[in-house]
């Protein structure tokens, strides 16, 4: 995922690293909703070295298909002709200012994620040539893919001599974007700190988050808090002339 400020260059590096090893033919450009929403869509990625999805709209159930498009295969189903399964050999590039959101509190999903961070925003020259330099046909030209597909070779030969280990600036990206992506991932990893002998109540916790807890989202909260925190919730009474209430052991809201 190339993930960062508008006109930072995403859909250009992404356009010429799937155009690169196939040509146009060797790439396509399915967007994540389309992916999702159209039964056909799939056909598209079989055979393809990579996709792009540019800015796609945010997509409900693109988290559960991500997840089992990386797991090695998925199903394409041509027009008049039966569902079948076959290896995912495209890569999915998106390119977004905003990722889409994550709601899988296994951290499945989220593992599955590179994310590139783009801080630098390209000004705009206003020639013809930087926005052809954002479509396939510019960069399938042969001298062009030669050195892409140099550069991606040498890359390869780095990871299978050194191992494929995400870098902590990408760690750091990544949880920025997830936290960004989820609100209220975002509000209890930054506004809830520990603290030896605290009780944080789940009647506060939810007021914090504005969630009452009848909400639909009050169980997701209470699930994300104990994943990322490692708590789990107990029972303590407060006062002695008060019933026992329901919370989590040296947490606090900040």
């Amino acid at each position: 995922m190339f993930w960062g400020v508008p006109h930072s260059g995403k859909t250009t590096l992404a356009t010429a690293l799937a155009t690169a090893p196939g040509g146009v033919r060797g790439q396509s450009a399915v967007s994540e909703e389309r992916l999702v929403g159209d039964k056909w869509a799939t056909t598209m990625l079989v055979n393809k070295f990579a996709s792009v999805s540019n800015d796609s709209e945010f997509t409900p159930k693109w988290e559960s298909f991500m997840k089992q498009y990386t797991s090695g295969s998925f199903t394409a189903e041509a027009k008049f002709s039966k569902p079948c399964t076959v290896p995912a050999t495209a890569k999915l590039i998106s390119t977004c200012n905003e990722m889409q959101g994550i709601k899988d509190l296994s951290g499945a999903a989220a593992m599955r994620y590179r994310i590139f961070r783009f801080n630098n925003p390209i000004l705009e020259s206003g020639r013809i040539e930087q926005g052809e330099q954002m479509t396939a046909g510019y960069w399938a030209h042969p001298q062009r893919r030669k050195g892409i597909v140099r550069w991606l070779l040498d890359g390869l030969i780095e990871a299978i001599v050194h191992g494929l280990q995400e870098p902590e600036s990408m760690k750091q990206a990544k949880a920025e974007a997830i936290s960004e992506s989820n609100p209220m991932i975002e509000f209890i990893s930054n506004n809830i700190e520990r603290e030896e002998g605290a009780f944080l109540s789940c009647t506060d916790f939810l007021e914090a988050l504005g969630l009452d807890y009848r909400h639909v989202g009050a169980k997701q909260a209470r699930m994300l808090i104990e994943r990322i925190w490692k708590v789990k919730k107990s029972r303590k009474r407060i006062a002695k002339d008060e019933n026992p209430i329901w919370g989590y052991e040296n947490l606090k809201i900040i």
